[in-house]
């Protein structure tokens, strides 16, 4: 597993501009819940977490979810689409774990309103 690359930002800006998803980040962080506390680093977690789901419907997102998930966990895509989804949870808690999500979410945000 690998830390999250500047190539990994615009991956998740083209995915976050199938949807509204800069905009559900802009509401939150107006709200101020994007204090960097745990409570609401998770609480922002979820609500991004939440949104990119409803983008992933899209086939292109769907894509590039795939794309970018196994490029942080380095494996390759088909086996990120063949895993279980207990081993795909375990991934992204990592990666949460080993990363600063919200600065990660942030500057993908700032990169999909352009």
């Amino acid at each position: 597993m690998r830390k999250i690359r500047m190539t990994d930002v615009f991956i998740l800006s083209r995915i976050m501009k199938l949807g509204n998803v800069k905009d559900m980040i802009s509401r939150f962080v107006a709200s101020g819940k994007m204090e960097a506390n745990k409570a609401n680093s998770t609480a922002f977690g979820v609500e991004i977490c939440a949104a990119l789901m409803e983008v992933l419907a899209e086939p292109k997102a769907e894509d590039l979810f795939y794309k970018l998930l196994a490029g942080i966990a380095e494996k390759d895509e088909k086996d990120i689409k063949d895993m279980d989804i207990d081993d795909v949870f375990d991934i992204l808690k990592e990666i949460a774990e080993n990363n600063d999500l919200l600065r990660f979410f942030k500057s993908a945000g700032q990169l999909a309103a352009k």
